[in-house]
């Protein structure tokens, strides 16, 4: 049994999902929770860590964009292949032993990118789904340019998470104005008693 409440991001890459979840932390430890963060990616990069080294000398964990993007078909595929040959339990079934030990009182899932097994998975357990979505805009704010996935299984699976999700969170490119960021989640946090 889960002893923490799960809270899911989804979105696309680069949406700000590990922001939002640093920003989130921050805001939940200050009113006395304690906070932990997973990633189903983390146990796909624990599945491929040895093999990418060695035949592409590319550390998997790099925050490198340039890197990521050389590996990042061959991370879709490897995550693709293990989710149809499980019917969609392989990540779960990694990922659920780590956040049924964990004692934290809020456990973040920073990766929930499949509507059915990843957020059927997250419900199950009484936790809930917050999709985040990023734009740009025109100088006036009329015009928001959304973010795009970043593959066809990132554009195809997208939608469909943000439509099962409990909240949906939309905010602005802020550059380094981490402030900006920390005070948008703070206040959807605060309005959504979460």
């Amino acid at each position: 049994m889960i002893m923490g409440k799960i809270i899911a991001v989804s979105g696309v890459a680069r949406a700000g999902k590990d922001s939002w979840i640093s920003f989130a932390s921050e805001y939940l430890t200050e009113r006395g929770q304690t906070c932990a963060e997973f990633a189903f990616a983390n146990q796909l990069k624990s599945d491929l860590e040895a093999f990418v080294l060695e035949k592409f000398g590319i550390d998997i964990w790099t925050d490198d964009t340039e890197q990521k993007t050389k590996i990042r078909d061959l991370m879709v595929a490897y995550g693709r292949i293990q989710r149809v040959h499980s019917n969609g339990q392989y990540w779960i079934d990694k990922i659920r032993p780590l956040v049924t030990a964990c004692p934290a009182d809020i456990i973040f899932i920073s990766d929930c990118r499949y509507p059915n097994d990843e957020v059927d998975f997250i419900h199950g357990a009484g936790g809930i789904v917050i999709h985040i979505s990023r734009y740009s805009s025109d100088w006036l704010g009329t015009f928001k340019d959304y973010r795009d996935g970043a593959n066809d299984e990132e554009r195809k699976n997208d939608p469909l998470v943000k439509n099962k999700a409990d909240f949906r969170f939309e905010w602005p490119d802020f550059g380094d104005n981490k402030e900006a960021g920390r005070q948008l989640v703070w206040e959807f946090l605060n309005k959504n008693k979460i």
